[in-house]
């Protein structure tokens, strides 16, 4: 939800939800893996209850929701998403976290 114009005083407000896609479990699981920023620190990409989730030390775990191919939406954070890298043998090689503040990329390491 976001408003153009806060001194308005009815507001128009537009809701935009991301389209969630189908996707099954075997599909899911070669997101799963260890990933590697170029400084020391890392992340992860695990399933739970048949949901992707990614966490990031110091940080909560975030889920995972797919809105295209190999892109997934954080749940509770709006306009953060993380894309992967896919090459042409359709193993994963990296994820992308796209966030407001810019884009930040990690290499799989297993």
């Amino acid at each position: 939800e976001s408003q153009f114009e806060q001194s308005i005083e009815n507001p128009i407000v537009f809701d935009k939800k991301l389209k969630e896609l189908e996707v099954e479990k075997g599909n899911l699981e070669k997101y799963v893996g260890n990933y590697k920023f170029n400084s020391s620190s890392g992340c992860k990409t695990y399933l739970k209850d048949d949901i992707l989730y990614v966490f990031v030390p110091g940080q909560p775990e975030y889920e995972l929701y797919p809105i295209e191919e190999h892109v997934f939406a954080f749940k509770i954070l709006d306009g953060y998403k993380v894309e992967f890298k896919v090459n042409n043998k359709g193993k994963v090689t990296e994820i992308s976290f796209i966030q407001p503040n810019g884009t930040f990329n990690a290499k799989r390491e297993d």
